[in-house]
């Protein structure tokens, strides 16, 4: 009889292993920085002023908290790349390190990756998030709206965004 995979594990595959508070507040300010950037851009060369400052908030939030889910997705994957790479070339540095120097050297190394994968994860998440607005906002919805157009440019791009972060966790 063949096996049936668990639902549960699969699920256990799509996301990250929790990020601390810290640095969850760190990725959401970050996430609400970029997209607050469209609310210019929307304001300014749509006229869509404070009439509108309720759905401006909304989806501001709202895309910022999916980014944030994001940032954490890819910051985890590279950081697990790195760690690969790492172990190898671990293996190869230590032969003449005593116990002491390697541990040393080894948490140097983790903090260094973790800092790598977290600035990787911020700066290629906001290319790819407006990319995505300006793509979806001037070429798909052009002829739509101010208002859906706002929401689909921004909402679409941040679920994007996170779809794209899920990918390649499941690659792992």
């Amino acid at each position: 009889m063949p096996k049936t995979q668990d639902l549960s594990s699969e699920w256990d595959l799509w996301d990250a292993p929790p990020a601390p508070t810290a640095l969850c507040v760190f990725y959401f300010a970050a996430a609400f920085l970029a997209t607050s950037l469209p609310v210019y851009l929307y304001a300014t060369m749509f006229s869509m002023g404070t009439e509108h400052k309720g759905l401006f908030a909304i989806v501001t939030l709202s895309s910022a908290v999916i980014l944030m889910f994001a940032y954490h997705n890819v910051a985890y994957w590279v950081e697990r790349r790195l760690a690969e790479k790492r172990d190898a070339s671990l293996k190869k540095k230590s032969k003449d390190m005593d116990r002491l120097m390697r541990d040393r050297f080894k948490q140097g190394e983790e903090r260094r990756d973790a800092q790598q994968s977290i600035a990787f994860s911020i700066m290629c998440n906001n290319a790819f998030f407006l990319f995505g607005v300006c793509a979806i906002g001037f070429y798909i919805a052009a002829g739509c709206s101010a208002p859906f157009n706002y929401v689909v440019a921004v909402g679409g791009s941040a679920a994007l965004c996170f779809y794209q972060s899920i990918q390649e966790i499941q690659q792992l």
